[in-house]
């Protein structure tokens, strides 16, 4: 025979776990990663669009005597900075749907609960200590959540996830293509 305590205990534990999670990532998490990830890239392309631009024109010297319109460059340079500066309304749109959905996925899961607490209550009759399995979940996630919060913030948000050579190749890359664009937009 089943446990009404356990079950309710994993219910109870996975609607705190579930909604820690979501309140932990939308209200710190995600936060942290953008700043981490703009820090990041924003330091590589200080660092690195200087040298490009400079061999750049080294070999446009070079190969064919300085045919790369400069003011075409910076002009391109320009748009792009304006057309990729802060979240794009897609982006902004498709965190709010992931927000919501999380959102969502808490209330059913809250409520998923409650049903299966008061079937096994005054349908089954079953006797369990939903007060004690509260209480309990609580401490644990408590401590959890602490112990999360000081990883997050000393090792997961240190840790690198991509080589600088993807993005050095990357940006490389793009570079290349938006060069290639200048003529044809003159």
């Amino acid at each position: 025979m089943f446990s009404a305590d356990l079950a309710v205990d994993i219910l109870i534990h996975t609607v705190i776990l579930f909604g820690f999670l979501t309140v932990f990532f939308f209200l710190f998490m995600s936060r942290v990663t953008k700043k981490t990830i703009n820090h990041a890239l924003s330091n590589f392309v200080s660092d690195q669009t200087q040298k490009v631009l400079e061999k750049v024109a080294y070999w446009d010297k070079k190969f064919t005597g300085g045919s790369i319109n400069w003011n075409a460059v910076a002009n391109v340079a320009a748009k792009n900075e304006e057309k990729y500066e802060g979240k794009t309304a897609q982006i902004v749109d498709h965190n709010n749907n992931l927000l919501k959905a999380a959102i969502i996925a808490n209330i059913v899961l809250v409520i998923l609960t409650v049903l299966v607490i008061l079937f096994l209550r005054y349908v089954l009759k079953r006797q369990f200590s939903l007060g004690q399995i509260i209480v309990q979940n609580i401490v644990v996630f408590a401590l959890v959540a602490g112990l999360e919060i000081v990883f997050f913030l000393n090792i997961a948000k240190n840790y690198i996830p991509a080589q600088p050579d993807l993005v050095a190749t990357t940006v490389i890359g793009r570079l290349k293509e938006l060069l290639w664009e200048i003529p044809s937009s003159n």
